[in-house]
């Protein structure tokens, strides 16, 4: 088992090596394009539908509508137990609880 971990630490280090090397041979050239083209959004006075049509990514828009549609998909089914109806109808919670438990 010893033989097995010495194998597996000498890879991480061989792995860090290499990410050290490229590193070194690259500094930072990728992270300046990204701050560059992040810096070309101009930030409105007042945030409107246009801007946020333009400027947030499509993802987070399918990831709301998604949301959206969970949430009311929860609430119907959840309009639809009786412990809903219960509340709903002004009736003791507590009393119908026992009583369907009872039967």
């Amino acid at each position: 088992m010893g033989r097995e971990n010495r194998d597996a630490l000498s890879e991480c280090i061989g792995i860090v090596n290499q990410a050290i090397l490229k590193l070194e041979l690259n500094p930072l050239v990728e992270n300046d394009k990204e701050i560059i083209e992040g810096s070309d959004v101009e930030y409105p006075n007042k945030v409107t539908l246009k801007w946020l049509y333009l400027y947030v990514p499509w993802t987070f828009w399918v990831w709301l509508i998604g949301l959206l549609i969970s949430a009311f998909s929860i609430g119907l089914v959840t309009s639809e137990t009786d412990l809903y109806k219960s509340i709903k109808s002004g009736q003791d919670v507590e009393k119908n609880i026992i009583n369907n438990s009872i039967k």
